[in-house]
């Protein structure tokens, strides 16, 4: 036994005291007469010495005795050391998409839940928990009752749908050493082996996978060029010999074409897609894994922001819209802006759709600077951007606000923010400058749009890879948002932000309506790591620990002395109240 505040054992010296105490109070004794006048005090010579006198309530010096050692051993905390071979359980289970893969006509998850039995036959465990291991690991609540050893994935089996597009086994691993504590026996289920055989103390690895060839969908992509609708596919032969592949695409009648690939080699296909087509389905013939064999496009959104352009300077003019309005992203547009290029200072009004807002500054005696020109990289609007060899002509007074593009001390390109909207001063003379005859004209231009698309209501994209993060942006506050996913699965939201993430655990196709938007996206499981079974392997790594190891496990006896020492307290207080009822009566 050891004390975690041993401090606390000094209080033991209130023992002795309880005891003087006890024994000055037993010198007198007391006597009951009916006067005192009656009282006669003799004195008796003792012809034997000094006598010892019985203690009266000795039983009750004893319990006060007890009751001051429970207090003081409780207030040390004692720790006491057992030992046991039951210790808490850890089923780590891979939810990545390869363990779907058919093994003897037969899931590899099947196979894990099977050999689970085998693993923990005969073994005692004083509770079990499971975690999930999918893009991000996840800890299962526990079960409310303990099932058989047989039994023990059943309780997990619903969730474990082998649907993420990878495992973080990494991940997973601390989080159940964390749960479970350094004693904790962790059992991975898996089809990969072991990042290192050398797997750490308490953890059995065990994988059910089997190489095997396989063809796979690793990317789809479908875009919206100059009205033209287009998809481009690659396709992978993970195996190590050479085969046909058959892809079809569904319509009317579907098309179906056959390739010839090389062992491991993959091949990018593009094709036309007719008009009208909201959404488009490719499959591959089956084969050892389905959940790769298929990709469903959606068709694009065609996002783009009204642009505005206010400049009196005709030549300025001309070299804005020039810009502007070559990226794809841009339409001209005479009210209600959502980006406005001008040349004076813009005043917001009490409207709730304020425009972005730049404004250009001239000089009338401009100086042309060379550089060095700093940028700030990590903002969207100078991504692209390389001033070598750029001629600036501009003032030599500084703009306000946040400075993105500068020449020494001096702020070419900023932003502020008025009443919460983005506000940009780009000062610049075309006529003493060449930085319009360079490609970092349009790229500038071209990046706010972008920048600007990417604040509209809606989504980013029309087609995810599964296990990205899907934000829906909406500024409809208090309105109600319904995702409609594969299956039939619906959740809803009332809006309190303006950006909602949007749970896709499941390739297929998911509808949202509500709060001003209605769209159709598509998530694909699309990753050549988790569809390439030839890495994966059987076998066990690690081992459990032997049922005849008696592993340590520290228990304190706080709570328990305080209880006991609580009892103690209440017998000690009734039979002294009783003790004054028999005085007084």
């Amino acid at each position: 036994m050891t004390f975690a505040f041993p401090l606390a054992l000094w209080g033991l010296l209130a023992i002795p005291a309880l005891l003087a105490i006890y024994f000055l109070i037993g010198r007198a004794v007391p006597r009951r007469v009916s006067s005192l006048f009656l009282w006669v005090g003799e004195q008796h010579a003792p012809s034997e010495g000094a006598r010892f006198r019985r203690l009266d309530r000795a039983w009750i010096l004893l319990l006060e005795i007890l009751l001051l050692l429970l207090l003081v051993f409780a207030a040390a905390r004692p720790v006491v050391t057992v030992r046991s071979d039951a210790v808490p359980l850890a089923l780590v289970l891979d939810q990545s998409f390869s363990m779907a893969a058919a093994r003897e006509g037969r899931p590899v998850r099947d196979w894990a839940y099977a050999g689970l039995a085998e693993i923990v036959e005969d073994r005692r465990y004083s509770s079990f928990f499971f975690v999930l291991a999918g893009e991000k690991p996840v800890l299962l609540p526990p079960p409310s009752d303990a099932p058989s050893s047989t039994d023990l994935l059943a309780t997990a089996l619903p969730q474990w749908t082998c649907e993420a597009a990878g495992a973080d086994l990494t991940g997973a691993l601390a989080l159940a050493r964390q749960v479970g504590g350094p004693l904790a026996q962790i059992v991975v289920l898996t089809d990969r082996p072991p990042p290192s055989p050398d797997v750490a103390d308490g953890v059995l690895w065990a994988a059910f996978g089997v190489p095997q060839p396989n063809a796979a969908l690793v990317n789809g992509v479908r875009t919206l060029d100059s009205g033209r609708d287009r998809c481009l596919l690659e396709i992978a032969n993970l195996g190590e010999v050479s085969k046909e592949i058959e892809l079809t695409m569904d319509g009317s009648p579907p098309r179906r074409q056959i390739w010839s690939f090389a062992a491991g080699e993959r091949k990018l296909l593009r094709f036309d897609i007719e008009p009208g087509r909201d959404v488009v389905r490719f499959q591959l013939a089956e084969d050892a894994l389905d959940r790769d064999n298929a990709v469903v496009l959606a068709r694009p959104f065609e996002r783009s922001i009204g642009a505005a352009v206010r400049v009196d300077n005709q030549a300025r003019r001309r070299l804005v819209e020039a810009a502007l309005y070559a990226s794809p992203f841009a339409r001209p547009v005479r009210a209600q802006p959502e980006l406005l290029i001008t040349d004076a200072p813009y005043r917001f009004d009490g409207a709730a759709n304020r425009p972005w807002v730049l404004e250009l500054h001239t000089a009338a005696k401009p100086l042309a600077y060379t550089g060095p020109f700093v940028t700030y990289t990590s903002h969207p609007l100078c991504e692209g951007l390389g001033l070598a060899g750029v001629i600036w002509g501009a003032d030599t007074r500084s703009l306000n606000g946040l400075p993105l593009i500068t020449a020494g001390d001096l702020t070419l390109f900023s932003e502020e923010r008025r009443s919460g909207t983005p506000y940009f001063h780009l000062q610049y003379n075309n006529d003493r400058g060449n930085l319009h005859q360079t490609p970092n004209w349009p790229i500038l231009f071209d990046n706010l749009v972008r920048l600007r698309a990417s604040e509209l209501d809606g989504l980013d994209a029309a087609n995810w890879r599964l296990g990205s993060e899907v934000v829906l942006r909406t500024r409809a506050t208090g309105e109600t948002v319904t995702l409609s996913g594969p299956g039939g699965s619906e959740r809803a939201w009332v809006v309190d932000r303006d950006r909602i993430e949007l749970p896709t655990p499941k390739p297929g196709l998911y509808q949202v309506a509500g709060g001003g938007v209605e769209l159709t996206f598509a998530v694909n499981a699309l990753d050549q790591g988790e569809s390439d079974l030839r890495r994966t392997a059987s076998g066990t790594w690690g081992t459990w620990r032997a049922s005849e190891e008696r592993h340590p496990d520290s228990r304190e006896l706080t709570l328990p002395l305080l209880l006991v020492a609580l009892s103690g307290l209440l017998l000690h207080g009734f039979v002294l109240r009783r003790r004054k009822a028999e005085v007084a009566w």
